[in-house]
């Protein structure tokens, strides 16, 4: 029942946002200050090429946001990212669900200076708030990658992130996904256990609760990455000979995008990753078409 309301509340949503006054409200927040960031801003370029990058699709912007609001956080004040066609929860976002949460009062948090380990940094975070009578506290020593070009506020703001989420996470009972891709580290850190504080006595106790120790991996042989749906078919496109221009007519001609998501198509990578992956899931035969009508070639 639990799925069924989960899909019912999905649709809805998604009903709404097709709303043409509602989709340009929300796209008029895209890459603004009062509202939503997204990491292809005006003006990005292609790394490689040096042209520029379109903005993100209304699929992809439409389910990023949809995600944003069923996760609990607004559309505005920068309380989520677009990354890599995926929803990511800023601290912004956490830091309005903590005081959105139930129970819980005077939250405070602080940051230490960061201290240089290989790979990066670790910083100490502490915080403390009040849930149910409650005195609650926290202490973890959270890593991060950096580099030469890594400043220390933008040090902080990731640690930062990480460790309200962690709060959230133990305040809630609730398990979010974590941070963008890339943003993983291999700096050791020994964490600290949560410590709790019963009002009224001065016995403290520590609980249960402890974080993963994250420790260096061992050494193998790098894997062969999954191809992506988006890489599955750019490679059908160029063995069928199909050109993109005609493809994204024939997207458009089979109402898989509307005129204006065709518009914005710039290369295959651009597609919304949900379409992706169902032109691929029946092993390319819906693209078969495709290829018998604009293909110049045989595989």
């Amino acid at each position: 029942m639990a799925a069924l309301d989960a899909a019912a509340s999905i649709e809805a949503l998604r009903q709404m946002f097709e709303r043409p006054e509602i989709r340009q409200r929300i796209l008029a927040l895209q890459d603004t200050k009062l509202g939503f960031r997204t990491d292809r801003p005006p003006g990005t370029k292609n790394k490689k090429t040096n042209e520029p990058v379109p903005p993100y699709p209304w699929p992809t912007v439409r389910d990023c946001a949809l995600e944003a609001v069923l996760r609990g956080v607004q559309l505005v004040g920068n309380q989520f990212n677009i990354i890599s066609y995926s929803c990511y929860i800023t601290q912004e976002g956490f830091d309005f669900k903590i005081k959105k949460e139930p129970e819980i009062s005077e939250f405070k948090h602080t940051l230490g200076i960061p201290s240089s380990k290989q790979g990066g940094v670790i910083i100490v975070c502490e915080a403390e708030w009040f849930k149910g009578g409650k005195a609650k506290t926290r202490r973890d020593e959270i890593p991060v990658k950096s580099d030469d070009y890594s400043g220390a506020d933008q040090l902080l703001g990731k640690a930062k992130r990480k460790f309200l989420k962690r709060c959230y996470e133990q305040m809630s009972g609730k398990s979010l996904p974590d941070g963008e891709a890339g943003d993983e580290t291999t700096i050791e850190v020994q964490a600290t256990p949560t410590v709790e504080v019963k009002i009224g006595k001065a016995a403290k106790t520590q609980t249960a609760i402890t974080d993963a120790t994250e420790t260096k991996p061992e050494p193998k042989e790098p894997a062969t990455p999954p191809k992506t749906a988006t890489k599955i078919l750019g490679e059908f496109l160029a063995d069928w000979g199909v050109p993109f221009d005609d493809f994204r007519d024939w997207l458009k001609g089979s109402g898989r995008v509307t005129e204006d998501e065709r518009d914005v198509l710039a290369t295959v990578e651009d597609l919304p990753t949900l379409l992706a992956a169902e032109l691929v899931a029946d092993n390319c035969k819906a693209m078969g078409r495709c290829a018998t009508i604009y293909g110049t070639k045989k595989p």
